[in-house]
């Protein structure tokens, strides 16, 4: 995954011009939302965050009609140089809508639960020679434009925002050759064989990196397209792979991840630990998103390995925090970037020399086989994520939730099936459970509607709003097995 160096360097050359410029009356609301976090008391708070095009510059404050304006406060910036912007933001007072500048940003309830609900995945463009960053190539800005059109009350990502600033490869100061960015093992099909996620781990945030995480990539890949869809409604941003402190993860919590102080007294925005120490990584703490009658369990995924067991004790801690966290009774998704049941290309059959089927991702099955021998309390009705490049949507026997992966927000599309996979829909055993399904390898995003006790259906929409998938759930109390989604 090449960066296109020419634009990158534009964006950025334009955006230090721009901190040399003193403060100005102009609107500062360049990318202004709303995000949902876990207070430390448990509770649900949104976040008003705006993105000032400039460093240290004075935040302004949100407001409304007849209501008292609201200060923002400036988060700690994790590097000027590389983020010349100022990132500002407040607790978000529910049941009405304020502006920034001339951003009108939605009114949040925190008792009613959405109606509506908006999922896109894997957004970012690899700008290579896999994919140009175009409109016909790259629709990301039509899919969130499409997608603010559907009028959500909540939008979901389940991660990967940036992947033209996260290159495989990067170079090292004083090294001739390039060297593999760790990963945590990616295994799904268009990308061939992932290096070790062991050592040595190279990052392009450690000192010697000549690439390291910018803003002006961010920029290009998340903020420009997807600005319509930003204020359309509240967001529960997910981490990807492609946001791990060795790519992209000090730009993701700063601008998007939910850790903030403004949580509570035990509360911090998080940053990523030195790229050049001895403990690199960054495990995000599983939270719970409770809005009215509906939850969403949210679990950092990035360094679940999906091709060995790395981490499985860490994520069987998370796990084991999830499952008692989302009680018996609330229906509750569960909301993650690597799915825990995804079907890929296996070996090939040595007698047939057809493709098998193998399951992705290894180091959930072993958290989920080490927590408890079963999937997930019955009132999780949906477990959603990313990852894959395609769409997939599957229903289990024995009581497991539906998974349904939505990849499909604009990175190269994965053409790659298993022959199990060919023809729709599917059945096989997945993870040790019977499925049936359906996959498809279409730009889109989920629409879902939530009814009562937990029931849902939902549409995967392309970027012209046409309808490529149905799909309907049983209720948390009735749920069984049948074919989730059909194609349209």
């Amino acid at each position: 995954m090449l960066v296109q160096r020419s634009a990158i360097v534009a964006l950025t050359q334009s955006a230090l011009m721009a901190a040399a410029v003193p403060a100005r009356a102009a609107d500062p609301a360049s990318y202004a939302y709303v995000v949902l976090g876990q207070g430390s008391d448990g509770t649900t708070i949104p976040m008003a965050r705006v993105v000032i095009a400039a460093v240290n510059q004075p935040c302004p404050a949100l407001t409304a009609p007849g209501q008292p304006s609201v200060p923002m406060t400036p988060r700690a910036n994790p590097n000027a140089a590389n983020f010349p912007v100022t990132m500002c933001e407040a607790v978000y007072p529910t049941g009405h809508s304020y502006k920034l500048g001339s951003v009108a940003l939605p009114s949040v309830s925190l008792t009613d639960p959405p109606k509506r609900v908006v999922v896109l995945g894997d957004s970012g463009c690899r700008d290579d020679s896999k994919q140009a960053c175009d409109a016909k190539s790259w629709p990301l800005a039509e899919l969130a434009a499409t997608a603010a059109q559907q009028q959500p009350d909540l939008i979901v990502h389940v991660g990967d925002y940036n992947y033209r600033g996260t290159p495989g490869k990067i170079m090292l100061k004083g090294q001739p050759n390039p060297v593999h960015v760790y990963d945590a093992g990616d295994a799904d099909d268009e990308d061939g064989a992932p290096p070790s996620p062991h050592k040595p781990y190279y990052s392009q945030n450690m000192a010697a990196s000549t690439q390291p995480d910018t803003w002006a990539p961010w920029q290009a890949d998340f903020f420009v397209p997807a600005r319509e869809a930003l204020a359309a409604a509240p967001w529960i941003f997910v981490r990807g792979n492609h946001e791990l402190c060795s790519r992209a993860g000090p730009g993701f919590l700063y601008f998007l991840d939910p850790g903030s102080k403004l949580l509570g007294s035990t509360a911090a925005q998080h940053a990523c630990p030195d790229q050049d120490g001895n403990s690199p990584l960054f495990f995000g703490e599983p939270y719970r998103i409770v809005l009215g009658r509906q939850a969403f369990a949210v679990i950092d995924t990035a360094n679940a390995d999906d091709s060995g067991v790395t981490y499985t004790a860490e994520y069987k801690a998370q796990l084991a925090a999830v499952v008692s966290s989302v009680g018996t009774v609330t229906p509750t998704w569960v909301v993650t970037h690597r799915p825990f049941w995804g079907v890929i290309k296996g070996a090939k059959d040595a007698r047939t020399a057809a493709d098998t089927a193998a399951v992705i991702n290894d180091t959930l099955q072993g958290a989920l086989a080490a927590t408890s021998g079963r999937a997930f309390p019955g009132n999780v009705t949906l477990v959603v994520s990313g990852h894959m490049h395609r769409f997939q949507a599957m229903s289990f026997g024995g009581g497991r939730p539906s998974q349904i992966i939505a990849g499909t927000g604009g990175v190269a599309l994965s053409k790659s099936f298993p022959e199990q996979h060919k023809q729709d829909p599917f059945g096989m055993t997945v993870g040790g459970a019977v499925a049936t399904g359906v996959g498809l390898s279409e730009f889109g995003f989920m629409r879902f509607e939530l009814g009562k006790d937990g029931a849902w259906t939902g549409k995967l929409k392309d970027p012209k709003d046409r309808t490529l998938a149905e799909c309907a759930s049983a209720s948390a109390s009735a749920r069984a097995m049948q074919p989730v989604c059909a194609l349209k």
